[in-house]
């Protein structure tokens, strides 16, 4: 009896224990966490957040995604669209969990309302303790009204006075290749409010980092305290700002003439308030404009240092003074200073359109700054003198009428020094600034690409990349039309301390015509044929950080994705100036190479290209053996590689030629056809492109581009290449003899989720392990009691 009961009681266990091990092995497990949403083919009801079945709204994927998870955008989110429910009023969707968050492009849009100026909300609230990345997107059309916030994104920390004494946790932020554009904060003048910006406010302690973006075109209505760009406020913000641009800002205001130069002010562009950290690298300040004090930037007590290095201040304005940079600081010496290095200073007006491009506030602010190899055109309450330092009217600035993206593969926007700036060369290497606190100057521009030979100052580098070009116009122009990145034209006023609208072409002549006070000078510039890609720092884009939208979700031609260059450069990474090139989902190919067993060549020698090392959902390139920026997008489930004006797809095809969907985790994987599609275009005519596999490097191919610049093949991968994870790596030489290596991760097996193979055989063995262990013990001592005493052991 004993016996039956132990076996009912094992059969009891093992059967719960069935219940839940068995669900767990047999269950899909998320292959990544990666949430999709997809506004225009996602559904929430249906859709399970997958690559292939995404949901449609924000709020789905911000619910079901977990800290430390990715949420992956295709489309327009707005905020007032039904279905997103997440939102409130004034501070619009909260975000409490460390994510990144990522689109397609600037063109995958997150907004509060779908036009500007009506919205009732901002965009997104970074709770404090949050850690967000927002990556290839815009941020665009909220609006708020209260104290304490930000239109587009407010970004929270904890109070914690000075410097050191924080105690409580803050608000992490990370914008990378993002758009914030177009948002409001404000009520009507004359009444006492502040605390805001039309872009970014930060709350105490929080900590901004701004890489490659742009925070342009925003508006705060607001008295003190307060930014038409970034508001670093009340105190103890951290602010890292690098390769973008914070341009064109407005801040209106009717407090400025109760507090000349003081703390209060506002500015344009950006703001600081006390015991923080501002660091600036190859970036750009341009168009920033308020009726009060403060055009580009307000710096008020930073007592963790202030570091500008090649940062180009130009074009800003203020109607009460400080078009430039207001600095106000109340000690000297370390970190309370201003240490500025390879900066553009000049053209940025004050009172009556007079050239003001640095204001100190007083003698002690003007005794903390250590500056050299800079441009300065002019200055009250400081004397700018020393190493490299250049001051007074240029008439040779040479600087471009309007910022522009100039071929950044970033996108962000920089001011171009044209041929014969006084800026070229003018600049240092050398790092700069105070114990514990040092910045070097960064060998590549704004842009990303190389600086050569002596610096130039300011963000951009003449002579890296082929210098844009302008035909004169009349003067009296006051206005430029420029195409944003996000999906509408916008006109913008020019600043009034501006050169008019111009026409790039090639090879034209530039007037160049800036503040009141300078006589307009031409130069001819000549086009160039130099590469413009070398000794670029290596990006590593991960499947999540795609750079382009996406197509449908059944991989049909609905969506395309389009990459369009103004360069008249010549060289293996560019083809004629002014490219616009599509990709879409139906292609052709050239022709079709089997590789079998037999006749693969298997190179372990110095044939072999030197080649990234890169994972699935990665790609990196080498341009002339120099680590060059690579961006990886998905199209019609294809990937695209793109390397300046290059652009590679690679898609897995069926024995009909199909191209096959992406598996779950967003790469090309062949099936057992082990057919592998690679097109280029945009590479010069007649190169010679060599397609291998790694690791153990496998010679696939060897064709050569048409006289268009356009080559395709499709390879069938011998056996002798085993299933799993592998490198594509294409080798191409060009006429101008140019090497470009590109690698791309992609797998080999059956099309299906390998995390699911995985979890199958560790769930499965395990709860086997576990039926055994209880069930046999159980047996033997079955057994054991029906046999006769004196057999029992």
């Amino acid at each position: 009896m004993r016996g039956k009961l132990r076996s009912l009681v094992v059969s009891s266990t093992v059967g719960s224990l069935l219940a839940v091990f068995l669900p767990i092995a047999l269950t899909e497990v998320k292959a990544a966490t990666i949430v999709f949403a997809d506004s225009l083919n996602g559904d929430d009801s249906t859709g399970n957040g997958s690559a292939g079945s995404p949901y449609r709204t924000f709020h789905k994927a911000y619910s079901v995604a977990t800290a430390g998870d990715t949420i992956n955008l295709t489309g327009t989110f707005t905020w007032t669209d039904a279905a997103e429910t997440g939102d409130v009023a004034t501070t619009g969707y909260t975000l409490a969990k460390n994510l990144t968050i990522v689109g397609q492009s600037r063109a995958t849009i997150i907004q509060a309302a779908a036009t500007r100026n009506t919205a009732d909300r901002m965009v997104f609230f970074i709770a404090r303790g949050a850690t967000v990345t927002l990556r290839n997107l815009t941020v665009r059309h909220g609006k708020v009204v209260t104290d304490d916030h930000g239109g587009g994104i407010t970004l929270y920390g904890e109070y914690c006075g000075q410097a050191g004494q924080c105690a409580g946790a803050t608000g992490v932020l990370t914008l990378d290749q993002v758009d914030v554009v177009q948002n409001d904060a404000g009520t009507p003048l004359n009444s006492y409010t502040y605390d805001r910006a039309g872009g970014v406010m930060m709350q105490e302690n929080a900590n901004l980092t701004v890489v490659g973006s742009n925070i342009e075109d925003n508006k705060c209505i607001c008295k003190f305290y307060a930014a038409g760009g970034i508001y670093g406020g009340m105190q103890s913000a951290t602010i890292s700002i690098s390769n973008s641009s914070v341009s064109k800002n407005v801040v209106v205001s009717d407090g400025g003439s109760s507090y000349p130069y003081n703390y209060t002010s506002v500015a344009g562009g950006l703001a600081t308030q006390r015991f923080g950290k501002v660091t600036i690298t190859n970036s750009t300040f341009y168009g920033n404009t308020t009726n009060s004090y403060g055009g580009a930037m307000s710096l008020y007590y930073q007592d963790r240092g202030v570091r500008l290095t090649n940062v180009t201040v130009v074009g800003n304005s203020a109607t009460l003074g400080a078009g430039g940079i207001l600095w106000n600081q109340l000690y000297s010496g370390n970190n309370y200073d201003l240490r500025m290095k390879n900066v553009l200073l000049a053209d940025n007006t004050g009172v009556g359109g007079a050239s003001s491009d640095f204001y100190a506030k007083d003698g002690i602010s003007g005794n903390s700054i250590v500056t050299s190899y800079s441009i300065i055109e002019s200055s009250t309450n400081k004397t700018f003198t020393g190493t490299g330092i250049i001051t007074g009217n240029q008439a040779a600035l040479n600087v471009d009428s309007d910022i522009a993206t100039n071929s950044a593969s970033n996108g962000s926007k920089s001011l171009a020094l044209l041929s014969g700036s006084v800026a070229i060369d003018a600049g240092d290497s050398a790092a700069h600034g105070a114990t514990g606190n040092t910045v070097t100057p960064p060998s590549t521009d704004q842009r990303g690409f190389a600086r050569v030979g002596s610096y130039d100052v300011g963000a951009f580098e003449n002579g890296a990349g082929t210098p844009p070009t302008t035909t004169p116009t009349s003067t009296t122009t006051t206005s430029t039309t420029t195409t944003t990145t996000t999906t509408s034209t916008t006109t913008t006023l020019a600043p009034a301390t501006t050169v008019s609208a111009s026409t790039t072409v090639q090879g034209a002549t530039t007037t160049t015509a800036a503040s009141s006070n300078r006589t307009p000078t031409s130069t001819t510039v000549a086009s160039s044929t130099q590469t413009t890609v070398a000794a670029i720092p290596q990006v590593l884009v991960p499947q999540v950080s795609t750079t382009v939208a996406s197509s449908d979700a059944e991989g049909g031609d609905s969506s395309t994705a389009t990459s369009t260059t103004n360069s008249s450069s010549s060289s293996s990474l560019n083809s004629d100036p002014s490219t616009t090139t599509t990709l879409s989902g139906s292609r052709t190919v050239t022709s079709t190479t089997a590789v079998s067993e037999d006749e693969a060549a298997v190179a372990q020698s110095t044939n072999a290209p030197d080649a990234p090392a890169v994972s699935l959902g990665e790609a990196a390139s080498l341009v002339g053996g120099e680590q060059a920026i690579t961006l990886l997008q998905r199209v019609n489930d294809t990937l695209v590689l793109s390397v300046g004006n290059l652009q590679v797809v690679v898609s897995a095809v069926s024995s009909t030629g199909e191209v096959l969907p992406l598996d779950v985790d967003g790469n090309v994987r062949l099936d057992e056809t082990r057919q592998l599609q690679v097109e280029l275009e945009n590479t010069l005519p007649l190169s010679t492109i060599e397609s291998w596999m790694y690791s153990t490097p496998t010679l696939l191919g060897t064709f050569t581009s048409a006289i268009d610049g356009s080559a395709g093949e499709t390879f069938t991968v011998g056996k002798e290449i085993e299933d799993g994870e592998h490198r594509l790596v294409l080798k191409q030489i060009g006429a101008d003899g140019v090497e470009v290596v590109m690698a791309v991760g992609v797998a080999i097996g059956s099309l299906g989720d390998s995390n699911w193979t995985f979890s199958r055989v560790i769930m499965i063995p395990l709860v086997l392990a576990i039926v055994a262990a209880l069930v046999i013990p159980a047996r033997r001592r079955s057994r054991k009691e029906e046999l006769p005493e004196s057999q029992q052991i």
